[in-house]
C-alpha cells in the first residue's frame, strides 16, 4: 500500500469546524439520521454501476463532523463515480483538556496545545482505550467493505488531524494491505509507531 503524511513535529489539535448544512448533488446524499440522539455515518454509494470498484474511508478531526468533508469532497466523488465513500462519525466524549466537556473525538486530548513530538498527547498510551475502540471500528468498516466485494487492496483510508492519527494506527495494525492510507496534519500514536517499526523488520 502507499501512504502519505505531513510532518509530526507540530500538528494542530483541532479539526475543521463542522458545517451543519451540507448539500450535495441530487441522488448522492445517503445520510442516515434514524437516531434522534446520535447521527450516524455518511455513506455515498457509487454513482455509476451497481457495485463499487473501490472505496475511501474518511475520518474527520476533533470537534468536527463528516458533513463538512462530504461537501468538500463532492468533486472527488464525481471524478471517481464507481467508488464508495464512507465518512465515519466520531462519538462525543468527555475530553480532558476541555474540563470533561463532550466533543466529537476518536480519542482523548490531555493538552490544549498542538500535538508535538514528546508532548503528552504524542506519547499517551491510550489509558481509556478510546483510540483502540476507534481503530476496531475502522477495521470493521474495512471488513464490511470486503464483504460487499471491495477488498482492502481496493480501499483507501484517510484522516485529518486526530482522524489522521486514527487512520495511521488503523492502517498500520490492520494486518492487510490497503490501496493506500493518508495522514493529513496528524501524528503517529505509540501503537502506530510500534507497528511501523515491526513492519520495517519483516
Amino acid at each position: 500500500s502507499t501512504a502519505f503524511m505531513t510532518s509530526t513535529r507540530s500538528q494542530s489539535r483541532k479539526g475543521r469546524q463542522p458545517s451543519r448544512a451540507c448539500k450535495v448533488g441530487a441522488g448522492f446524499w445517503a445520510y442516515d439520521e434514524s437516531s434522534p440522539v446520535v447521527p450516524r455515518d455518511i455513506i455515498f454509494g457509487p454513482l455509476k454501476g451497481d457495485r463499487a470498484t473501490g472505496a475511501v474511508i474518511w475520518l474527520h478531526g476533533l470537534d468536527d463532523t463528516p458533513e463538512s468533508w462530504a461537501m468538500r469532497l463532492e468533486p472527488e466523488r464525481r471524478r471517481h463515480p464507481r467508488w464508495k465513500w464512507v465518512h465515519l462519525r466520531a462519538p462525543e466524549r468527555p475530553i480532558t483538556c476541555y474540563e470533561k466537556m463532550r466533543h466529537p473525538a476518536w480519542g482523548d486530548f490531555l493538552d490544549s496545545g498542538a500535538v508535538r513530538v514528546g508532548s503528552r498527547d504524542y506519547e499517551t498510551r491510550d489509558p481509556k482505550g478510546w483510540y483502540a475502540e476507534s481503530v476496531a471500528r475502522v477495521h470493521r468498516a474495512i471488513e464490511a467493505l470486503a464483504a460487499e466485494g471491495v477488498p482492502p487492496s481496493r480501499t483507501a483510508l484517510v484522516g485529518f488531524s486526530q482522524g489522521g492519527a486514527l487512520a495511521a494506527e488503523a492502517a498500520l495494525t490492520l494486518g492487510a494491505r490497503l490501496a493506500g492510507w493518508g495522514l493529513l496534519a496528524g501524528w503517529l500514536t505509540p501503537r502506530a509507531r510500534a507497528a511501523l517499526v515491526r513492519s520495517a523488520k519483516t
